[in-house]
Formats: structure tokens, sequence, C-alpha cells
């Protein structure tokens, strides 16, 4: 009986350094959003979503688990003679390890099924991460409403503290994204290989600086282009890229509300096509944010922040690679159990006279309210203009109300 008890005692103590919490969540939303008749003509469409949430952290002195699970539910033209039910499926799993100076990391995310475009909604890959409607979303919106998509990341990181001002790290990952099926037709499959280094040095209480190397390896599948002004949409050929990025980054503690991060460098990249030549390309890149509290009097608070930045990037709607600018713009207000917020974003690729050039303008705007610790109200509004290549989406817009649950969180 020694034996068995010793082990009973054992698995007991390695119980005890465990702690954790369960987490369960559910939301509904109802919406208008703008839509196109049988006949080609503006119509309203209404829909609903419902969602939910499960998650569990598990945690000991160096060691840490996550996971979380949430499908989520939207039945479109809930009055119409179109109605139809759309599922995605959402999981993720987190893992990391620390010891003296060092973390390791690794995470996987998933979700798959069918979403809508036309509800200007993008389901995260993390079902636990709440949508957060100030975060710019310069992403282009296909010409179908509905597709099926599958998105799958697997992430490895080691971070390494040499001392307290000098931090190094590397990373490697590999992720699939966009549609799946016959919808890649509209929406193509992106896979991206990724490997990087960075090191960062804390030069004083307010500044540090950083270089960081990325290489990745991107191919494409589906999607449609146009080889000519006014042209027919033809599909587009699988595209293999080839990237470099280095560059350096700066950051700046402005005062204890404001602050700011400029960053810039080099991106090499190469571009091959079946039954082409590799072209090889250089473009030089360049970013900067700022973030402020602008206000806080009697639990009154109001924070804003903005960001630009140049770079090549690649066209989700047809698989190339474009020089791309990008800017954002949020403000955002809270006072008690209130909230309010305002946003702007746009993007335009060069150069502009490019029978595949893309322009893209965004605006919303949210307020949410809080009436008890578990439990959010939310109404939130969306506006987008686009222009890709010849096919000009000039005005989608989506308003909806939802509200969220959340039960007490189990802890152990």
């Amino acid at each position: 009986m020694l034996p068995v008890a010793v082990q009973v005692a054992s698995l007991a103590s390695l119980w005890v350094a465990w702690q954790g919490n369960l987490g369960v969540a559910a939301n509904s939303r109802g919406g208008a959003r703008s839509g196109v008749g049988d006949m080609g003509q503006a119509k309203v469409g209404y829909d609903v979503d419902v969602g939910a949430g499960l998650g569990l952290q598990l945690r000991e002195s160096r060691f840490n688990l996550g996971l979380g699970y949430g499908p989520n539910f939207t039945v479109r033209d809930v009055n119409g003679r179109d109605r139809a039910l759309l599922v995605m499926h959402g999981g993720s799993l987190n893992l990391g390890f620390g010891g003296r100076g060092y973390a390791l990391g690794l995470s996987q995310s998933l979700s798959l099924g069918t979403t809508s475009f036309r509800g200007l909604r993008n389901t995260p890959v993390d079902p636990m991460a709440m949508p957060n409607p100030t975060m710019p979303r310069v992403d282009l919106v296909p010409t179908v409403e509905t597709a099926k998509v599958f998105n799958a990341s697997t992430n490895a990181s080691f971070n390494y503290q040499w001392d307290a001002r000098l931090t190094s790290g590397a990373g490697a990952g590999y992720s699939i994204s966009g549609g799946s099926g016959s919808s890649q037709t509209a929406f193509p499959q992106v896979r991206t290989a990724t490997g990087s280094l960075s090191t960062g040095y804390l030069m004083s209480g307010r500044d540090s600086f950083g270089v960081q190397a990325a290489l990745a390896r991107i191919t494409t599948k589906g999607g449609t282009t146009m080889t000519a002004p006014m042209g027919p949409l033809v599909m587009s050929p699988d595209f293999l890229y080839w990237t470099l990025n280095s560059g350096l980054n700066w950051s700046h503690r402005f005062s204890a509300a404001t602050n700011g991060t400029l960053n810039g460098g080099a991106f090499g990249y190469s571009t091959t096509s079946p039954g082409h030549t590799t072209l090889y390309s250089l473009a030089l890149t360049a970013a900067g944010t700022i973030d402020t509290q602008l206000a806080h009097v009697a639990g009154f608070t109001i924070n804003g922040g903005a960001g630009a930045g140049v770079s090549p990037a690649v066209n989700q709607l047809n698989g190339t690679m474009q020089q791309r600018v990008q800017g954002t713009g949020r403000l955002s207000a809270t006072m008690a159990r209130f909230s309010i917020n305002a946003s702007a974003d746009g993007a335009q690729s060069f150069p502009t006279g490019d029978p595949n050039a893309i322009r893209l303008l965004g605006v919303g705007a949210g307020l949410g309210y809080s009436p008890a610790q578990f439990v959010d109200f939310s109404a939130d509004y969306r506006s987008t203009w686009q222009t890709a290549g010849t096919t000009s989406i000039p005005r989608l817009w989506v308003v909806f109300v939802g509200v969220g649950v959340r039960a007490p969180p189990l802890r152990f």
C-alpha cells in the first residue's frame, strides 16, 4: 500500500501546483446591412448572429496552457426568401514555458466554415478574442457575399533576456488563410512560412531601440485578376514569393500617457508565376504610430491613436504583390459603464494606374454599456468604399446591436 500512497501524494502535490480558470461566454446580435437584389438593385438585408466561447487557462510556476473553442452561427436575410445559415468554428491552443532569462511559446489556431463578407466582420482566428471596433480593419471585400474559408496558424517563439536592457528573440511560423474549395475563385488561399530574428535594447526609461529581420515563403492559389484596364476578369495565376524584410525600430514614451513608434527598412522579394521568369524587386518600408490619453477627469477618459505605413503586401483578391500605403485613426471615450468609439482607416496601392490597383476607405463608430460585471450591450456602425481595378463597390454599410454575457470564471 505504501507505493500507492506515495503515488497519490505525488499526484496531489502536482495538482496543487497548477492553478487555472474556466470561462464561458455567449453573445448575440441583430443587424441590418447593404445588399444587392436579384435585379441588381440596392436592398437592405437583416441578419442575426449567435456565438459562444469556452476557454480554459492552466498555469504553474513555469508552464502555462490555454485552450479555446467558439462556434458562431449567422442567419442571413432572416426576412427573405434567400434565408441561409452560416456556421463558423474556431479553436486555439497556446503553450508557454519560462525559465531564468528565457521564454518559449507555441500557439496553434484554426477557424473554418462559411463567413459573410457583406457583414464587414471577419471572424477572429482566436475564438476568445472579441472584435475591437477601435482597431484598423484595412481588409479587401471580395465580390461574393459569402464564402467558405479555412484559416490555420502555427507559431513558435524563443526569447532570451541577456541582461536588464538587452533582449533577443527568434520565431517561426506557418499559416494558411483565405478561401476553401470553390470559394478560392473569388477569395484566394495564401500559404505563408516565416522565420524571424530580433534584438531590442532599452536605452532609457523612455526610449528603446530594435533591429529585426524576417524571411518568408508565400504561395497563392486562386483569385481573379485583370490583365488590362477595362479588360475582362480572368483567373489569377498561382504565385510564389520569397521575401526578406529587415529594419530598425524606435519606441519613445513622450509622457506617462503618450507613446510613439517609428520603424523603417528594406523589403526585397522575388515573384514567380507559371511559365514566367522570376522577377526581383526592392522596396523601402516605413511606419509610425502614436497613442495618447487626451483627457482624464473624474472617471472620464478619452484616448486617441493614429498610425500609417508603406510596405509591399499581397493583394487579398488576386494574389499579386503590391506596394501599399495605409493608415488608421481611432478615438475612444469611457465613463463608468459607458464607452464610445470612432475609427477611420484607408489603403491605396501603387502604381495607381495598375489594372489591379486597390483603394479602400472605411469609417466606423460604436457604443457600449455594461450594466453588470458579466453583461455587455453594444451598438456599432461600419461603412466602407472600395475600388479594386475597375470593380467598384461604392458603399457597403452595416449597423447592429448586440448583447454578450459571461459566466463568472471558475477558478481552481
